[in-house]
C-alpha cells in the first residue's frame, strides 16, 4: 500500500467465524491505528485472525495482515 490519503475498506475475520467490515479507513496511518485497535479489542473468543485491506475507489486488495504480524508499512 502506498502512504497517501486514500480511503480503504478493511475486512476482519474473527476466531468465532464472524466478519467485521470497516468501510472508511483514511490513509495508511489509519490502517496502522485500526490494527492496534484490533489487538486491544478483539481478544479471547473474539480474537482477530487476519484482515484484508481494499482500496475503496478501485476495490482492489492492496494488503492483508495476520494477527501477530502487525503492519510496519501498509
Amino acid at each position: 500500500m502506498q502512504s497517501t490519503n486514500r480511503v480503504f475498506v478493511v475486512n476482519v475475520k474473527l476466531l468465532d467465524g464472524n466478519w467485521v467490515k470497516y468501510r472508511a479507513v483514511n490513509g495508511s496511518n489509519g490502517v496502522k491505528r485500526l490494527v492496534q485497535y484490533f489487538d486491544q479489542t478483539f481478544v479471547g473468543d473474539k480474537k482477530w485472525l487476519f484482515c484484508n485491506v481494499y482500496d475503496k475507489e478501485t476495490q482492489q486488495q492492496v494488503a492483508n495482515y495476520l494477527n501477530g504480524k502487525n503492519p510496519t508499512r501498509p
